[in-house]
């Protein structure tokens, strides 16, 4: 497993790519393998019990830190601790939930929210700790506590907030550096790429699902764009709801509507797939536990995909408790790539970086009539330093290709 992920420490027990962390009892924290000291930063916890501490530490050795000056946390009992004892914060917090963190290093806040709803900022001392780490750790002397992390590996359950950055980083982005200026094109997502249907068929495409609950819940009403009391719907719990494109393209990202009415109806374990020949299916992204959905809120599910399907559905193994499943919106995007905008950044710092650098991990960025190029890494919180030179002075360079 690569990225930011828990140590192995004592008293911790790690599974699920080392991303889901059990604390024996508060004697033990688990720790994050990355610091940070600058930057605004972002990530998630899933809990399975009633009994976690989500924080912040600037101790490594998974000693208790809970009851310290080193740790800042929030504990299931809606209280805040950074010392001796804890004093009232929040809503409380159980099994099932997402604790979002937002860690500001450079204004020193950190601010936790629940199920996509802030609690306020906590605390605003951080950068008194120095660099810190993400922790987890049980409020329970003799009882273990369990959380899975998702430090930005997999696409938040919560839309991460402008102006910050994933916890898991940035070791798949470069910038291009000519002179004294770095150049870089950014990728954005295109607009739906399904038209708004009047039926299964029309006006282009196809909608499909593997049952309807009846005429009026038909496949083309999750595509129809309204908001009305006809979302799709199936007989079960169960079901998959899909839309064949007219040629194979490349999908990046979907979205998903749940019924305003119905919100137990939602979908909560599936798997988003592709195929090009409605009977092979390819697994493009997975989501587990997707809970708490809200009236009128879509959820965004970027994915890394490189390959172009005629075909794709959401295949829903569980839904939120309803005998029946219903999607009110699902729409799919692919990037768009104008190359004739090249962004021209004069300050190289690691913040330029983090904001414009490229992620090689969303595929092929193409740039014309570039005439030398150098790339560089800088030294960044995160570690090591890479440097490479391509003295391109005396060639011609039609195009480069990254990716």
């Amino acid at each position: 497993m690569t990225g930011v992920i828990w140590q192995q420490l004592p008293g911790i027990t790690l599974s699920d790519g080392d991303l889901t962390a059990t604390s024996l009892n508060h004697n033990y924290a688990a720790v994050a393998t990355i610091g940070r000291s600058s930057g605004k930063w972002y990530w998630e916890v899933g809990l399975s019990d009633n009994l976690a501490m989500i924080g912040v530490t600037s101790v490594t050795t998974g000693v208790k830190v809970w009851n310290t000056v080193n740790h800042r946390g929030y504990f299931s009992d809606g209280k805040k601790w950074s010392g001796a004892s804890g004093v009232a914060y929040a809503n409380t917090f159980i099994i099932g939930d997402t604790i979002s963190i937002l860690m500001d290093l450079d204004n020193g806040t950190l601010e936790f929210w629940k199920n996509g709803v802030s609690q306020g900022v906590a605390f605003n001392d951080l950068k008194t700790l120095g660099m810190i780490y993400p922790t987890h750790g049980s409020g329970a002397a003799s009882t273990a506590s369990t959380v899975t992390a998702n430090f930005g590996k997999k696409t938040f359950r919560y839309k991460m907030p402008s102006g910050y950055e994933r916890y898991q980083g940035y070791e798949n982005k470069i910038l291009l550096s000519s002179g004294d200026k770095a150049y870089s094109l950014m990728k954005k997502f295109s607009d739906n790429l399904i038209a708004i249907m009047t039926s299964n068929t029309t006006p282009s495409g196809k909608a499909s699902a593997s049952s309807i609950y009846s005429n009026n819940y038909g496949a083309w009403k999750a595509f129809d764009r309204l908001d009305d009391q006809f979302p799709w719907a199936s007989t079960s719990k169960i079901g998959w709801l899909a839309y064949e494109f007219f040629k194979p393209v490349v999908i990046a990202k979907y979205t998903l509507l749940a019924n305003s009415a119905e919100l137990t109806q939602a979908p909560k374990n599936w798997t988003f797939e592709g195929s090009n020949d409605g009977v092979n299916w390819t697994v493009l992204d997975a989501q587990t536990n997707q809970v708490g959905w809200q009236s009128g809120v879509k959820r965004e599910f970027a994915i890394i995909n490189k390959k172009s399907f005629i075909q794709y559905r959401v295949n829903v193994m569980d839904n939120n408790g309803s005998s029946l499943l219903s999607i009110r919106g699902f729409e799919m995007y692919n990037y768009e790539i104008n190359p004739d905008k090249l962004a021209i950044i004069s300050n190289k710092s690691e913040q330029t970086f983090i904001r414009y650098g490229m992620d090689l991990s969303l595929g092929i960025y193409i740039f014309n009539g570039v005439q030398s190029v150098e790339t560089k890494d800088n030294v960044l919180s995160s570690g090591k330093a890479y440097e490479h030179t391509i003295d391109m002075s005396k060639r011609r360079v039609d195009k480069i290709t990254l990716g």
